[in-house]
């Protein structure tokens, strides 16, 4: 996470929380490109639909099917201990280049 605690504005994709290999994890419905782990096939199997030539961030792609739905169908989850939650810091890697359109 790049923020100390999920924004209230972030609220309506919280789902709960539940405890994974003795960590606490928030439920969400926020795809987030940061550090993370996923399986390869997950990404790939949304990743399939977008253009070989696009200019977009993968958070672009994937964030309209994963928010339309049901949690176990994605089981994301974001590490939330007790206290400061940030773990991730911004490296603008475009550098203020265009990218492409919206999908949706």
């Amino acid at each position: 996470h790049h923020e100390s605690a999920i924004p209230s504005v972030h609220n309506y994709l919280m789902a709960g929380t539940y405890e994974f290999g003795g960590m606490i994890v928030t439920k969400t419905a926020q795809y987030s490109q940061r550090p993370h782990i996923a399986l390869l096939s997950f990404v790939s199997g949304l990743l399939a639909p977008l253009p070989q030539d696009a200019r977009t961030f993968v958070e672009d792609w994937i964030y309209g099917p994963i928010a339309n739905a049901q949690w176990p169908e994605y089981k994301l989850g974001i590490y939330t201990p007790e206290g400061n939650i940030k773990r991730s810091y911004h490296l603008d890697g475009r550098a203020g280049e265009e990218k492409r359109e919206m999908w949706w």
